[in-house]
């Protein structure tokens, strides 16, 4: 899960990671930094993509059904994709155009995992929820990773302790193991270890989770189109009015359902690419001994020939070597591959174990559907 922990932009520890629509995630700081406003005028930008759109005529221009264009719901979409070279019309550029010519410069932010740009409403930043369960993952990680002070030492700083008693529960330094834990008498049973830190448990800030938008107000509902916890208030005069409202136990039980049996599926495929890494590993091997063992008759066969088939035993020796390394390129290359999903699974698994133990509806839903949509991607 190490993977998961680690920001994709500064490559850091995830400090106030904020939930992006991708499921993936991203540092407060960083999101900054990766945010961009279109600057361009709304008559300037529509007739650039007009022209785009114009010079592949045989190409058609997809445009989906399902997305309300209106001015007023451009903010609250956020799951635009950022446009290509493929001649179709994106909801990104789209939305820039509109978004301009009824409220100004759009801005949006592009992941730095999935390269994917998506249209931020008139917050900015502080409309992507902070990932409360990461967040905790990362302290955990950091308290567990840390290095122990010498509880018994008087330098300042402590020195760094070396070994711990499971039954003294204190930890030492070298130095201190010796006078004040020597291995005789009645200490000579006790067991030591190496250091760790008991004050490690996962935990989330306490309370209950307030609305972004009315801060006096509790998350008490679901908002199904946002796919966001919200509070009644934002379904009564706010920016969610209008929307299909459901409840936080009831959204919080069916995504969590779903997440686990897409969790389940994830481990089933995990397995078969471990199944088929091993497979790969086989293939080398027969490939290894196979070739080394051909060379080897190759070359006795050839050495009884005269000096007159000498050039063509180097040609079939020649022969042979390219032959293995091609497949063996081939089969490393695709045992890289696999290797490389393997551990990305491993390490998004362990971050799915996690957040589905949080009992918590509201810090639940508040990264539920983009971390399911990352599982989606993945099956």
């Amino acid at each position: 899960m190490e993977s998961e922990l680690f920001c994709n932009f500064c490559e850091e520890l995830f400090c106030k990671p904020l939930n992006l629509p991708c499921g993936h995630n991203i540092c407060q700081a960083c999101a900054y930094k990766c945010v961009n406003e279109t600057k361009q005028q709304p008559t300037q930008a529509l007739n650039e993509i007009s022209a785009k759109s114009m010079s592949l005529p045989n190409r058609r221009r997809k445009i989906s059904e399902n997305t309300n264009l209106c001015p007023g719901n451009l903010a609250n979409d956020r799951t635009d994709c950022s446009s290509d070279d493929s001649g179709y019309l994106s909801m990104h550029e789209i939305h820039a155009c509109l978004h301009q010519q009824f409220h100004g410069p759009m801005v949006s932010i592009k992941c730095p995992s999935c390269a994917v740009s998506f249209v931020l409403d008139d917050r900015g930043i502080d409309c992507l929820p902070l990932n409360i369960i990461l967040e905790s993952l990362v302290e955990l990680y950091k308290c567990k990773n840390s290095e122990i002070d010498c509880q018994l030492c008087e330098a300042v700083p402590p020195n760094k302790a070396t070994s711990m008693c499971e039954q003294c529960r204190v930890s030492y330094c070298e130095g201190c193991l010796k006078i004040y834990h020597p291995k005789r008498g009645p200490l000579a049973s006790h067991t030591l270890s190496a250091p760790s830190n008991n004050q490690c448990v996962l935990k989330h800030r306490g309370g209950v989770l307030k609305c972004s938008e009315h801060a006096e107000e509790n998350i008490s509902m679901y908002c199904v189109l946002c796919k966001m916890p919200v509070c009644y208030l934002c379904f009564e005069e706010g920016r969610h009015c209008g929307h299909e409202a459901r409840a936080l136990g009831t959204m919080y039980k069916e995504q969590k359902v779903e997440m686990t049996s897409r969790g389940d599926r994830l481990k089933d495929k995990k397995k078969n690419l471990n199944d088929f890494i091993q497979t790969l590993d086989v293939h080398v091997s027969k490939v290894q001994e196979n070739g080394v063992d051909f060379e080897s008759r190759v070359v006795a066969q050839i050495d009884e020939l005269i000096g007159a088939l000498e050039e063509k035993k180097t040609q079939l020796i020649a022969s042979i070597g390219g032959r293995v390394a091609g497949k063996l390129d081939i089969l490393n290359k695709q045992r890289e591959e696999c290797s490389s999903n393997h551990r990305m699974m491993t390490g998004l698994l362990a971050y799915v174990d996690e957040v589905t133990k949080e009992e918590d509806p509201a810090v639940f839903l508040l990264i539920s559907s983009a971390l399911s949509s990352r599982l989606v991607k993945l099956l």
